[in-house]
């Protein structure tokens, strides 16, 4: 989108129950946004459940960290899709790294080897690190947090996909 967009802001941690509910409920809107160049988004991946849930071990951090590979093949949108509808089982148990590729391949990402790779070498560890620590800087008390233009939505945004898509559009 333009540079002019709004810019929605989606903190999030990839095994929080309440992402999933809102990826399900607002998702496909957020992806119709994305296409008709309405608004840019950017995900802010947390990683604080990583801390809650000892049996996590570190899958929060690792999930993150496959959505900047995923994005380094241009499938940063097709991945955060498939990982919010393909949730853990169980809250902390998180995605084993089999997970995370396989989902790459389901997402269109061609140069597996590559996304494998960035995946194995934890290349946006730091990033996410940052992310993290921003949006705790920041404020962010918990997830899902969605911010448009650097100020939280009203809780009345998400009552429907409708009211959403008027609090972002200004209506």
């Amino acid at each position: 989108a333009p540079a002019t967009a709004p810019l929605l802001q989606i903190f999030e941690d990839a095994q929080c129950p309440a992402c999933q509910s809102f990826e399900a409920a607002f998702g496909g809107a957020i992806l119709d946004l994305i296409d008709d160049r309405e608004v840019r988004v950017m995900f802010q991946p947390m990683f604080f459940l990583d801390e809650r849930l000892l049996q996590a071990k570190g899958s929060s951090l690792r999930a993150a960290n496959a959505l900047g590979c995923a994005a380094d093949e241009g499938k940063a949108t097709e991945f955060h899709t498939a990982l919010y509808a393909n949730p853990p089982a169980t809250e902390g148990t998180g995605y084993p790294d089999s997970i995370l590729k396989a989902l790459a391949v389901g997402s269109g990402i061609s140069d597996t080897n590559r996304f494998n790779q960035c995946v194995d070498d934890g290349k946006y560890y730091e990033w996410v690190a940052n992310a993290d620590t921003y949006a705790f800087s920041a404020g962010v008390e918990g997830t899902p947090t969605i911010w448009l233009n650097g100020k939280p939505l009203p809780d009345s945004a998400f009552a429907s996909t409708e009211t959403f898509l008027a609090a972002i559009r200004g209506q």
